[in-house]
């Protein structure tokens, strides 16, 4: 064969290579080359021969494989190999075009289907992604990878269903997929199967005992549980393997957090936060935690909420308005205590009493079928949507789709919630309410719903990244809970008994301190506490040992433990005769249960939201001589009370009437209130107008 003829030159390479010379060969090639511009083999040969798939090309690779497409389109090898050199260049998108091409020119090889697969699922396109995976089990069910890849694809797309039927399937093929069981384990997990959990993760640890990740799903296992003690053990040894694992800081925080020392779980999830920026969720669990530690201002709150805020990218430009036709505000609720918790329990007098000629609500809910509670509150809404495991991306193309008015934001800092949504703007209209007792921080964030006593102005104005509407008569209202017990009689000849149902981590030393002050001073007087966490070591010695140790005798606390229904939790409250509200994080459910049992609540007024409820709650229902403005009238109040025993237990009766006839307790009135300040929000935005604070009075009056 001549020298002048191209497949010489191939020939030549191809012993060249044999020989052990790839530089001869390449030079081979592109002799050939020169000879014949036109021959796709010897530009896909040289390509081959200057990059292997597990390094990143060169230009010139690129080069030569878009040239090998050119002049042979319809051959599937050079398409394939430009997939591949585009995704080492981590160029997803571009690498969709030839991925689909080698698809089409080899439709039923299961190489090309895997090889599209992948990169639509690493583009982020999910729907398409799950297609192709399907496909390719089809055609190979003995593929473990490819199931692996559809429950992969199923898992980021937020599929849990399919997600987990094809790990099972996965695991069956090869149990030796350690990825594969951490995956499944934190699928049955966020679907509330604890024992399915825990095994999935043991089985990981047992292939991998030195898997830090492992370690922190079992710990988050554990502590839902509860079992902090096991949670703990498990976190700490997630942290001897990999100390600067984010997650494992983050969860551990929330142990200290639920054991009565939000000081430590705020430090705690901070470090995550740091270690993590991403992690939104370890930064929010640090601020809901800040909230209860004592001499933390709102200044430095309000920093710490926009420091959250500045980590996202700046919002996308407001929406300019659009003429719509007369129908109902399609109103969104974005919440992840659309269950049984106190969220839903305030929502659902609103949801009975809502116009339904003005609004429409559609719930977003960050819950599953498993969780309880989930059915009433689901029956309220004119459309709904469980969200857990949607990508922000996903939630957001579904708001759009189902063309969402005003979005409402109902967890802020709290656990499961969708602020990174928000701080993309889905929705022309956004606002914040009843969740959380402070600012997102979100400069997305358009409203955020309080009240005149709970956020006076103008000073919490300064504190809040979003325009304050004002309720003028109160910022919720108390859905007076027909299955309550009647109010209890305490017997004459029970000892004075101060009380406190509030979660452990609203817990403080300065606050436990003051309630043993208050013990010294009334001393037979008893005092009750309720908490399923008192049950455990740590949270009871953060809590009861301190009393303690500042003298109080063990026999005067009693620790309830038990965790029961509505009914029975409320009838507990006849175990005492005077509630001690928290502070600086003051309660809002356990004040509203209180009252409505015939208890009074001691309150202490702080500088922001989340120490003022009680005193809002208290003056709305006409008891504002309980709100006390500093540690020493606090105990002077609880005190004095004690001293009247036999008034403040023939008043009980009254107390739950004083609410019942309140602006609190009235569902209709407040929620035409409400309805005022969302079509207030939705005036201004068709007006072109930004955000400003604006009040609302029980009439609907805009002031």
């Amino acid at each position: 064969m001549s020298v002048h003829h191209p497949h010489f030159w191939l020939q030549t390479a191809q012993s060249r290579l044999q020989d052990g010379n790839p530089s001869q060969a390449a030079e081979a090639l592109q002799t050939a080359i020169v000879l014949a511009p036109e021959a796709a083999d010897a530009h896909l040969s040289l390509a081959r021969l200057l990059w292997s798939p597990e390094t990143v090309p060169e230009p010139a690779v690129l080069v030569l494989l878009e040239r090998a497409t050119r002049l042979a389109p319809d051959w599937p090898p050079p398409w394939l190999l430009l997939s591949l050199a585009l995704r080492q260049l981590h160029r997803p998108a571009e690498a969709l075009l030839p991925a689909a091409r080698f698809c089409a020119l080899a439709a039923d090889a299961t190489e090309a289907i895997r090889n599209l697969a992948e990169i639509t699922t690493i583009s982020e396109r999910y729907p398409e992604s799950l297609l192709l995976y399907q496909r390719l089990v089809t055609l190979a069910p003995a593929d473990s990878d490819g199931w692996t890849g559809l429950a992969n694809a199923a898992l980021r797309h937020g599929d849990d269903q399919q997600a987990h039927a094809a790990f099972v399937c996965a695991l069956t093929l090869t149990p030796g997929r350690r990825d594969a069981w951490l995956n499944r384990g934190a699928v049955a997990f966020r679907h509330n199967a604890l024992r399915e959990a825990v095994q999935c993760f043991q089985q990981a640890l047992a292939l991998d005992p030195h898997h830090a990740e492992s370690w922190v799903n079992l710990g988050a296992v554990a502590l839902q549980k509860p079992d902090p003690g096991l949670a703990a053990f498990c976190l700490q040894t997630a942290l001897s393997l990999a100390p600067a694992l984010a997650q494992a800081w983050s969860c551990l925080g929330v142990v200290f957090h639920r054991c009565a020392d939000a000081k430590a779980a705020a430090f705690l999830c901070r470090r995550a936060a740091e270690l993590e920026p991403a992690d939104t969720s370890a930064f929010s669990n640090a601020l809901l935690a800040w909230q209860a530690v004592p001499g933390v201002s709102a200044a430095f709150l309000a920093d710490e909420h926009r420091r959250f805020g500045r980590g996202f990218p700046p919002p996308p430009p407001r929406r300019p308005p659009v003429p719509r036709a007369p129908e109902p505000l399609r109103l969104g609720i974005v919440s992840g205590d659309l269950r049984s918790h106190p969220v839903a329990c305030f929502l659902e007098p609103v949801l009975r009493h809502l116009d339904r000629q003005r609004f429409l609500p559609i719930a977003y809910a960050e819950v599953v079928d498993s969780d309880s509670g989930v059915g009433p509150i689901r029956a309220l809404f004119a459309g709904w949507h469980s969200t857990t495991g949607w990508p922000d991306a996903r939630l957001a193309a579904r708001i759009a789709a189902d063309g969402i008015d005003i979005l409402m934001d109902l967890s802020g800092h709290t656990e499961r919630n969708r602020l990174p949504l928000f701080a993309r703007r889905p929705a022309p209209v956004t606002a914040s309410w009843l969740g959380y007792p402070d600012t997102t921080g979100l400069a997305a964030m358009d409203y955020r719903i309080v009240d005149p006593l709970t956020d006076p102005t103008p000073v919490a104005d300064a504190l809040s990244c979003e325009a304050l509407v004002r309720l003028e008569e109160g910022f919720l209202c108390h859905p007076c809970p027909d299955d309550a017990p009647p109010v209890a009689v305490r017997p004459d000849d029970a000892p004075p008994t101060f009380g406190s149902f509030a979660t452990l981590s609203k817990l403080n030393p300065p606050l436990l301190a003051l309630w043993a002050a208050i013990l010294h001073a009334v001393p037979h007087a008893r005092l009750v506490l309720k908490s399923g966490f008192l049950a455990v070591p740590q949270a009871r010695s953060n809590t009861i040992d301190r009393l303690v140790a500042a003298g109080i005798a063990p026999e005067r606390i009693t620790a309830l433990t038990h965790v029961n229904p509505r009914p029975a939790h409320l009838a507990d409250y006849g175990a005492m005769d005077i509630a001690l509200d928290t502070f600086p994080y003051a309660g809002t459910t356990t004040t509203l249960e209180a009252l409505w049992m015939g208890v009074p609540v001691v309150t202490l007024a702080g500088d922001r939201h989340a120490a003022r409820v009680g005193a809002s709650l208290l003056q709305r229902a006409g008891l504002e001589q309980l709100v006390t403005a500093s540690p020493a009238a606090y105990l002077q109040q609880a005190v004095a009370l004690a001293n009247a025993l036999p008034q403040c237990r023939a008043a009980r009766p009254t107390i739950r009437a004083r609410l019942a006839a309140s602006p609190l307790a009235d569902a209709p009135g407040f929620t035409r209130a409400l309805e005022a300040a969302l079509l207030a929000m939705w005036a201004r935005h068709q007006a072109g107008l930004p955000p400003t604070p604006f009040s609302v009075r029980r009439t609907g009056a805009k002031s």
